[in-house]
């Protein structure tokens, strides 16, 4: 591994494995875009946040387990109102496959990963914009596998463009490869996916544990929102007009 927090594992799973994770990744997106696009939101085979797709970025993204939004001033929130992984076996079994290693390797830690994001990067260009992982929402290590076709992650980039800078560090990932990220990478190196970094179609499946705090934060929000619909729904002081009805009946 290399100092600053960033360990890679070449050749850890067999090609075979490889070609059958990227075949039903291809099944996933093509299913759910396919439905999408038929503009039925009611009949879909999967939960609607499920999928997201920026057309701007040139991605598609799979949110399994749990989403999550980066808000202003750290205000980043959970959600999970997405699939859960074990409605697919090969993503909950590259999962284990992914915890086991890591605590095979680390004996003393805990890692208990519940998320899942599989990221498509369609062609020549997709991009990532830079950002660190919240800290708020996910525990550390940070584990991702590269899948379709090799790739470069940028670190100590900056802006929009995530343009490089002199700390810039590049880190390329090869078809296959495990990328772990952990202490400084992971919390003080922003990083992500420019316009150089993709050459053709590019999968990254990223493999992380949410924070008990990130879920707590998330079940106190949906039961203020399931109070404040119930007083929506009966209020304490109702307006003549619905008091008329009511005893209309």
């Amino acid at each position: 591994g290399m100092d600053y927090g960033i360990t890679q594992f070449e050749n850890f799973f067999a090609d075979k494995y490889l070609r059958e994770l990227e075949a039903n990744i291809v099944n996933i997106f093509e299913t759910m875009v396919s439905e999408r696009g038929k503009g039925e939101e009611e009949g879909l085979s999967y939960l609607a946040h499920t999928l997201d797709i920026s057309k701007h970025c040139k991605r598609k993204k799979v949110f399994l387990g749990y989403r999550y939004s980066y808000g202003q001033y750290g205000n980043d929130k959970l959600y999970d109102d997405v699939d859960s992984i074990r409605k697919y076996p090969f993503m909950h079994n590259l999962l284990c496959r992914v915890r086991d290693m890591y605590v095979s390797l680390h004996p003393d830690s805990v890692f208990n990963p519940n998320q899942i994001v599989i990221n498509q990067y369609e062609q020549k260009g997709a991009k990532l914009g830079c950002h660190v992982d919240s800290k708020f929402l996910f525990r550390r290590p940070i584990i991702s596998l590269r899948l379709f076709s090799d790739a470069t992650l940028f670190f100590g980039v900056r802006g929009l463009g995530i343009k490089t800078t002199s700390q810039t560090v590049r880190v390329p990932q090869k078809r296959g490869e495990i990328t772990v990220m952990d202490g400084f990478a992971a919390n003080n190196f922003n990083h992500g996916i420019n316009r150089d970094s993709i050459n053709e179609m590019s999968v990254s499946v990223l493999i992380r544990e949410v924070t008990p705090t990130a879920i707590a934060e998330m079940n106190i929000r949906k039961l203020d929102t399931t109070k404040n619909n119930l007083t929506t729904k009966n209020p304490r002081n109702p307006s003549r007009s619905e008091s008329h009805s009511s005893t209309d009946g």
